[in-house]
């Protein structure tokens, strides 16, 4: 399911990728770059195409910000509907989603932080902000690896959230280099 879910995205990517014949050629020529980066297409800057294509880079990294914040917040509403049937969970596991449940709301607001941080042209401070939102992601996961016979109930949504955070790294590396 996830090789096909990638190739999906991946040919999608390809296909919507415009050749470099517009005055937005370096956002285009960005966009591609960060999908090979990426190893993937999660950067969905495709999904918001229309969006996009009058973008500059900031904008461009504004959208993967918001994008990665989204994420987060679908997966702290996810956390929390998993809390409220906790009756025959293990007490690990309930321990690893509350943990999880603090770490994705400290994300959401260091991803709140980074966009004032590019508001600001605080690009230092924007980059320290996404990686401080993908460690949280990371430690999440983390949490889960102690507890024996019982795997991570989020490590999809941990990995998907993680990329995320990546793709929008790799735009703000981008934004400091120009």
């Amino acid at each position: 399911m996830k090789a096909m879910f990638f190739l999906l995205s991946l040919a999608l990517c390809l296909i919507l990728l415009p050749q470099p014949t517009t005055a937005n050629d370096h956002i285009n020529h960005l966009i591609a770059k960060i999908c090979k980066q990426s190893g993937n297409c999660t950067f969905s800057i495709k999904s918001n195409q229309a969006e996009s294509q009058r973008a500059d880079l900031v904008d461009v990294t504004l959208i993967a910000i918001r994008l990665a914040s989204d994420n987060a917040v679908g997966t702290s509403s996810h956390i929390k509907s998993l809390l409220n049937n906790t009756a025959d969970m293990d007490p690990s596991i309930e321990q690893g989603l509350v943990d999880c449940s603090d770490q994705y709301l400290d994300a959401i607001e260091q991803l709140s932080n980074s966009m004032a941080a590019l508001v600001e042209n605080d690009y230092k401070d924007l980059y320290v902000w996404i990686n401080t939102a993908l460690s949280d992601a990371e430690s999440c996961e983390d949490g889960f690896k102690d507890v024996k016979d019982h795997p991570s109930l989020l490590t999809e949504r941990n990995n998907q959230f993680s990329q995320m955070c990546k793709d929008a790294l790799t735009v703000t590396k981008h934004l400091v280099t120009n």
